[in-house]
């Protein structure tokens, strides 16, 4: 007889197994069936199958990604935004350089000029 699976409902890992009525069942929530179709888990297969399937998928795309990749280790759109944000950044640096007109003193409150 193969190793039962944990409990579909709570996960419980005591099955109990009662041969003479064919039947398993959780000794945490009770949760019963039929010997031969304690392990069937249909979902929990398909959506298993479909994880392996996507996983595989992703393996691709990164290795197609990686094809991609320029010499310098950058994306065409990725070297184009730094390269512009560099350009921003620089003349925000030289701007910030340039001396700056001073203000006039503020001479006495609201009030005085009447707000």
């Amino acid at each position: 007889m193969s190793t039962l699976k944990p409990c579909p409902f709570c996960g419980g890992t005591k099955i109990c197994t009662e041969k003479s009525i064919n039947l398993n069942y959780c000794d945490n929530c009770s949760a019963e069936s039929n010997i031969e179709h304690w392990n069937t888990r249909p979902i929990e297969d398909a959506l298993n199958a479909r994880i392996a399937e996507l996983e595989g998928l992703v393996d691709k795309l990164i290795e197609i990604g990686d094809k991609l990749v320029f010499p310098d280790g950058m994306f065409d759109d990725e070297q184009s935004i730094i390269e512009r944000n560099w350009r921003i950044l620089t003349k925000a640096i030289k701007e910030r350089k340039k001396p700056r007109p001073q203000l006039p003193p503020v001479m006495g409150s609201g009030d005085a000029l009447g707000w």
